[in-house]
């Protein structure tokens, strides 16, 4: 199995890092949980160790699992919506739920 996940070349790369700092700012503002601080700190530590080329698997999974969170609440919501942004912008799609 494959310990990283090649991201699209061209993702946009202001966009996805703007949706990271919502999340971020959210989380600041207590709108959002402190599991939702680490989606967005994972993704910026992969994203500059790879030079925008991939995600770890762990990071990876992380996100498909904000993709779809499995219990609705504004507070899921919020970074739901955020996560399912940053999935189509690196991946082109809204990437599947991934166990583990």
């Amino acid at each position: 199995m494959q310990d990283t996940i090649p991201l699209k070349e061209d993702c946009p790369q202001e966009e996805v890092l703007a949706l990271i700092n919502r999340i971020l700012e959210e989380y600041r503002r207590g709108g959002t949980g402190a599991s939702a601080k680490e989606l967005p700190e994972n993704l910026l530590r992969d994203l500059k160790r790879s030079g925008w080329r991939w995600l770890s698997r762990k990071t990876y999974s992380q996100l498909s699992r904000w993709c779809d969170p499995g219990k609705p609440s504004p507070r899921n919501d919020f970074v739901q919506a955020k996560a399912r942004k940053i999935s189509q912008a690196l991946f082109g799609e809204v990437i599947p739920r991934v166990q583990g």
